[in-house]
């Protein structure tokens, strides 16, 4: 039975895609590196340093290349909208007793902050920064359950890449993806996710074929 939600946050509760790419380009311009949005696009679902390592030459410390990105994005974060229709769905989620966390490729700080900015009724968060290996590595679906309270397989997973299928799969757990991260429809199929929605305010219908 499904007690607990482990929700991805970039592409499925709120719109950051271009706000990540724009931290990216105004870094990767910093540095005198030339990348088509698309080349940048290509590698959104690793986490920061990953991406790092695939943009920058192998003499640039992914870690400080990270370091910076992450301080571009939080200048940038005001202006970040959930899609529409996710606060009414956490709270309508959080009466039926479901228990949520939020589990995301950016750090700890960022996720918490917003967060809280967007007012989201949530029980936990977990960043990048606070396990061993990102997605598509099972550990950031393991820390969210555990923080929840719950084995991996009272956990669903939502998310809109490739990568939180991979990872919900290695850590046992069902896995609904999402069209609203700009991965196609194709691509998605091909990880084989429990199911696929236009968008995670679909959730409720289809959380019926889970418990």
């Amino acid at each position: 039975m499904i007690k607990g939600l482990i929700l991805d946050m970039d592409g499925t509760l709120l719109d950051s895609h271009d706000f990540h790419l724009e931290a990216w380009k105004l870094l990767l311009k910093k540095y005198h590196i030339k990348k088509t949005d698309v080349e940048i696009l290509s590698h959104f679902g690793k986490t920061t340093e990953d991406i790092a390592k695939s943009l920058f030459p192998a003499e640039h410390d992914p870690v400080k290349i990270g370091a910076e990105k992450d301080d571009f994005f939080l200048t940038l974060v005001s202006n970040i909208c959930l899609f529409s229709g996710v606060s009414k769905l956490i709270s309508h989620l959080k009466q039926q007793n479901y228990k949520i966390c939020v589990a995301s490729s950016n750090p700890f700080i960022t996720v918490h902050t917003i967060c809280s900015n967007c007012g989201l009724d949530i029980d936990a968060c977990v960043g990048v920064d606070e396990i061993e290996n990102g997605k598509p590595a099972p550990d950031m679906i393991l820390a969210a359950a555990s923080r929840l309270g719950l084995a991996p397989s009272e956990c669903l997973v939502v998310g809109d890449s490739p990568y939180d299928i991979r990872a919900a799969r290695a850590a046992n757990c069902k896995v609904i993806a999402v069209l609203t991260g700009g991965h196609s429809l194709e691509s998605l199929q091909k990880e084989e996710p429990d199911h696929i929605m236009q968008s995670i305010t679909e959730i409720e219908d289809i959380l019926e074929k889970f418990t």
